[in-house]
């Protein structure tokens, strides 16, 4: 299915991953990354830092905070794009209660 082909509406979210970045974390990983591009949607108004620190908080809320800490540490060992040591290293700090 073609996304322009999805009706849109005010209450829709979308969430989107990058499959072959998935592919290079563990499957605990994977659901914490899922679970915090879930907890964008939940909060739509949070921008910038505060969006990626309330999107962990969902995940963390769920039980996921250890592997999300695990999928940022591996993204950043990695160089993967998206993962800058300084906002990795604020957003661990958070989900550690820091």
């Amino acid at each position: 299915m073609q996304l322009s082909n999805v009706p849109a509406c005010d209450l829709m979210k979308l969430v989107t991953v990058e499959m072959t970045y998935l592919r290079l974390f563990l499957k605990e990983e994977v659901t914490g990354i899922l679970l915090h591009e879930i907890g964008h949607a939940f909060n739509p108004d949070k921008q910038k830092m505060e969006g990626e620190f309330a999107a962990d908080n969902f995940a963390k809320e769920k039980g996921f905070s250890t592997w999300i800490i695990s999928g940022l540490e591996s993204g950043l060992k990695q160089n993967l794009m998206g993962f800058e040591k300084e906002t990795i290293r604020q957003r661990i700090e958070k989900l550690n209660g820091k």
